[in-house]
């Protein structure tokens, strides 16, 4: 390794694309609700790769289609109505 440099691990490059990747969701997210109201959507590298009304759909073509990539895809349900989160 170079001085100086920080190498990032398989794992830190998943977190930070997976950041990403809700941070794109964020930023469009009125924009996403006008055209997926009432579904998962599943985002990678800042784009939909696929929606669904149901959850097990979705997951079971996302681990067909992006195995090995499951840690860097952000998979959201997405609604107009105003929704209450407990912590």
């Amino acid at each position: 390794m170079a001085k100086g440099r920080i190498s990032r691990s398989p794992t830190d490059e998943a977190l930070i694309a997976f950041e990403a990747n809700l941070d794109w969701i964020e930023g469009r997210y009125s924009e996403l609700t006008e055209q997926y109201d009432g579904e998962y959507v599943a985002v990678l590298e800042n784009r939909v790769i696929d929606h669904d009304k149901e959850l097990k759909a979705i997951i079971q073509r996302l681990r067909e289609r992006y195995a090995g990539q499951e840690d860097r895809i952000v998979v959201e349900f997405i609604t107009k109505e105003e929704t209450d989160v407990i912590l």
